[in-house]
This record gives structure tokens, C-alpha cells and sequence, in this order.
């Protein structure tokens, strides 16, 4: 899916094709978050990849206060590290599922990790990596 979606990324002028060879998408064992990670330290403006993943529906783009409402019990099912690592913050429950805060609302690995340890389906929505 990595390559999926750089390639998206180009397509939409997002990156060049420098920044999409550097950010490892050829590995099958680097997740989508982490090629993410490595794209917005190379320069890709957060803002314009929230945009992209809206364009996509996965929106709105969550900010600063809707993230700093998230569901304590929620958040203590995920560890920091895990959290980190997905670029994921659980932010509520709802009918349908977990509604999670994603840099990456497409990452499928991250998803069903987050499935795992929040006991059930997850809702991914958009937020800046930072």
C-alpha cells in the first residue's frame, strides 16, 4: 500500500520523485506511516496532506481542540509508543467504532493494530502528523 500511495502523492504533486525513492516505499516491511513520517521530514507540507486524505473522505481534518477532547479510557488502550508509531490518536467511541485521529487514515497495518487494542472497528479521520 506504501507504494500506493507515494505514488498517489506524485501524481498529485504532493512530492517529487526524489522524495518518494527516499522515503523507502519500495519495502514491504515499512508501513505507510513511517513513509509518511519520512516525507513530511523531507519537506511535504502537513497541511497539503491532510487536504489530500479529505479529498479522499477521510474529513474533515481534525484540529488542536477536537483533538485535545479525545476519551481518556480511549487513549489509555493505546500505548504512547504504538501511538506514535502509527501516527494514531484514539479520540472516541461511537456506534460505529473507534473514531481515531490518523496522519495516515489509509494505513491498513495501523488500522488493525488499532483494531486490536481498541477491541473493534476503527473510523479513521485526518490530523497533521505533528
Amino acid at each position: 500500500m506504501s507504494g500506493q500511495l507515494v505514488d498517489q502523492l506524485v501524481q498529485a504533486g504532493l512530492v517529487t520523485e526524489a522524495q518518494a525513492r527516499a522515503s523507502a516505499p519500495g519495502d514491504p516491511l515499512v508501513s505507510t506511516s513511517r513513509v509518511i513520517q519520512n516525507l513530511v521530514a523531507q519537506g511535504l507540507d502537513e497541511r497539503m496532506l491532510a487536504g489530500f486524505f479529505v479529498t479522499k473522505g477521510f474529513g474533515p481534518m481534525l484540529q488542536a481542540p477536537e483533538l485535545a477532547r479525545a476519551d481518556l479510557q480511549l487513549l489509555r488502550r493505546v500505548s504512547p509508543t504504538d501511538a506514535h508509531d502509527l501516527c494514531a490518536m484514539p479520540l472516541r467511541p461511537s456506534a460505529a467504532g473507534a473514531v481515531v485521529a490518523m496522519a495516515d487514515p489509509t494505513d491498513e497495518h495501523a488500522i488493525d493494530k488499532l483494531s486490536l487494542a481498541l477491541g473493534g472497528r476503527i473510523l479513521p479521520t485526518v490530523a497533521k502528523l505533528s
